[in-house]
């Protein structure tokens, strides 16, 4: 799975088609954010991670009401906490919506940063996982 826009909609979309809750995609959501920053930490910090992180819920929030709710003023380490439990409040098709748009939107951030290949490259291990709970098989 590549980290575009429709892989990343139908991974949570598939979920949700198998009867996953939004509890569920929250939990894969919170899983895929702790790939990220597994990968992406060491690079550019946890900080950094935080920062792109916050600005992507930040540019996502006219689109998506649910992301009002988020505090993002909390310590680093409760970020990915406070989407797991913002998530878990929705519709499963909302908390798949929500979620992809904001990995999207990081990703879209990452790429204009570091450019494509290395962004896909980083990102590969949170791409698969997302794909290996959506049920489908990353690519090789």
């Amino acid at each position: 799975m590549d980290g575009n826009t429709s892989s990343t909609r139908g991974a949570f979309a598939a979920i949700v088609a198998r009867g996953g809750s939004a509890v569920e995609i929250a939990r894969t959501a919170r899983a895929v954010w702790q790939h990220i920053d597994a990968s992406l930490s060491p690079i550019i910090g946890r900080k950094g991670v935080a920062a792109l992180y916050r600005r992507s819920v930040h540019l996502r929030r006219h689109d998506l009401p649910a992301l009002d709710a988020l505090d993002l003023d909390v310590p680093a380490d409760s970020d990915f906490a406070e989407l797991q439990r913002a998530s878990a409040c929705l519709t499963s098709e909302g908390a798949g919506e929500m979620n992809a748009a904001v990995l999207e939107t990081f990703r879209e951030l990452l790429t204009k940063l570091i450019g494509a290949s290395l962004c896909e490259r980083l990102l590969r291990p949170a791409w698969d996982h997302l794909a290996s709970n959506a049920g489908q098989e990353p690519p090789p």
